[in-house]
Order: C-alpha cells, then sequence, then structure tokens
C-alpha cells in the first residue's frame, strides 16, 4: 500500500496573515523611505567611485601617443643619423 501523506489544514487566520516577501518588502519601503537621505548620499558615493575607479582604468590602457608635431625622444635616437644637422 502507498504511504498516506498527512496534510496539515491551514486555518483562515493563516490564509489573511501577511506572508514573509510581504514582511520584507515592507520593511524595507518602511527603512527607504526613514533613511531616504542617507541612502541617496550613499548611492550617489557609490556612483563616483565606480565612475572614477572606470575612468582612471580606461586612462592608464589607452596608448599614449604624441600631440600632432611632437617628436618623441626615442624616435629621435633611432632617426639621428638621418636628421639633418645644424
Amino acid at each position: 500500500m502507498p504511504p498516506t501523506t498527512h496534510r496539515r489544514k491551514i486555518t483562515q487566520k493563516e490564509l489573511k496573515a501577511p506572508d514573509e516577501f510581504t514582511t520584507l518588502i515592507d520593511s524595507a519601503r518602511d527603512f527607504l523611505v526613514n533613511n531616504l537621505t542617507q541612502v541617496m548620499i550613499s548611492a550617489g558615493i557609490v556612483v563616483a567611485v565606480a565612475a572614477s575607479t572606470v575612468a582612471l582604468v580606461r586612462a592608464r590602457r589607452k596608448p599614449r601617443r604624441p600631440e600632432l608635431g611632437a617628436v618623441s625622444d626615442e624616435w629621435i635616437a633611432e632617426h639621428r643619423a638621418e636628421l639633418p644637422h645644424q
């Protein structure tokens, strides 16, 4: 004979009570409402630090090229014999 499963009957009171998800969302909303200024300042700091980090990493990865008209010391050393003497 297959085993029988015993189901516990849920009462009306338990059905009407808020579940854990609803309780969690309500407490998160209450926290945000009560601490909105601090949350916004913290979020702004996080965004600023992230943007600064991305900019710094990109600046270090980008190859540095001399501006138009500028000649690097390395190029001069390599082509010294070809340059006209003054």
